[in-house]
């Protein structure tokens, strides 16, 4: 959908040592780089967002709702929720500046003095 990346990050963790992954990444045109354990917060962020997902399915299923909707929920609002560091959501990030459309309207709204 979005293309080949150039580059993709990750931990040493065994789903990334595997042969496979390497043929792929060679076979597709994009460096695997492995980030060192003593620099943790190199992957910080998919830290975060492996330990919230997870988290929110559970709740789902205790709840008696279904997950896959909820999936979706919870990715809806991840991706249009503006992240503390760059102040943008993920999502106009993606697509060139355009804002998700969801179905809470956005008002850009102005104080006038009187």
């Amino acid at each position: 959908m979005f293309g080949i990346t150039e580059e993709c990050k990750s931990d040493d963790g065994q789903p990334f040592q595997s042969r496979e992954l390497a043929e792929y990444a060679k076979t597709q045109g994009f460096r695997h780089r492995k980030i060192t354990p003593s620099q943790p917060e190199a992957n910080g962020k998919a830290e975060i967002f492996l330990k919230t997902l997870p988290k929110s399915i559970i709740t789902t299923t205790v709840e008696g709702s279904r997950w896959r909707m909820s999936l979706l929920d919870f990715l809806r609002v991840y991706r249009s929720t503006p992240h503390t560091v760059t102040g943008r959501s993920p999502y106009p990030q993606l697509f060139g500046g355009r804002e998700m459309r969801g179905k809470i309207p956005q008002f850009n709204l102005s104080i006038e003095e009187d």
